[in-house]
């Protein structure tokens, strides 16, 4: 369904926005539906302004970065498991086609990525709750690992299954098309490869004195 209420920053402003009914559902790339949002409703309702606002919409991201990227480390690993599968149970020349490298070394690469995007998404969430001042570098550094290890672990499983994987009936297509559309809910992802820059090395204008 789509959501009733949506958390904005507006310039300065952190609000809220209520419609109710909610627009009309744009179906999108991976069924997500979308829907527009008129930020003069008299829905609108402020929650914080300035840096207060700031501070609350960027702990938000980070928190929604850290989900996201959970989800995505999920996708990876389903598409994984699934073209491991099929290189299993596919025969040909007389033995499965993951004995052979071509097929077997993409799987050990995407395996060994799906660990890291765990491994960073966990030390993500973990800082949510216990280091917060690291929640912004690591929610970015996670969300942009997770997202493409998810569309490389669904690329490489569909072609694993050739053919076969560009059909609806099988569920490889599936997690291609999540890979995807799941990466761009909030945005462009080098959104999130900007703000890990400024977390670590500061905003481009202090870092160059303005240059």
């Amino acid at each position: 369904g789509v959501a009733h209420a949506v958390v904005v920053l507006d310039g300065a402003d952190l609000v809220v926005v209520e419609q109710v009914p909610p627009g009309p559902a744009r179906p999108a790339l991976g069924g997500v539906a979308a829907a527009p949002v008129d930020l003069r409703t008299p829905g609108r309702r402020v929650l914080a302004i300035g840096p207060d606002a700031l501070d609350a919409h960027g702990r938000l991201v980070a928190e929604w970065r850290v989900l996201t990227a959970a989800a995505l480390v999920g996708v990876a690993v389903g598409a994984l498991d699934l073209g491991v599968e099929y290189a299993k149970a596919r025969h040909q020349f007389g033995k499965p086609i993951g004995s052979f490298q071509a097929i077997a070394h993409p799987l050990a690469d995407v395996a060994t990525a799906v660990d890291g995007a765990r491994l960073l998404t966990r030390e993500a969430a973990w800082a949510a709750a216990e280091e917060p001042e690291r929640l912004g570098a690591l929610a970015a550094m996670a969300f942009v690992f997770a997202a493409e290890t998810a569309q490389r672990a669904a690329a490489v499983a569909l072609h694993t299954h050739g053919g076969y994987g560009f059909m609806l009936e099988y569920d490889v297509q599936l997690h291609y098309t999540r890979a995807k559309a799941w990466a761009l809910l909030g945005g462009d992802p080098r959104l999130a490869v900007a703000d890990l820059g400024d977390a670590l090395f500061g905003p481009v204008g202090a870092a160059t004195g303005g240059r």
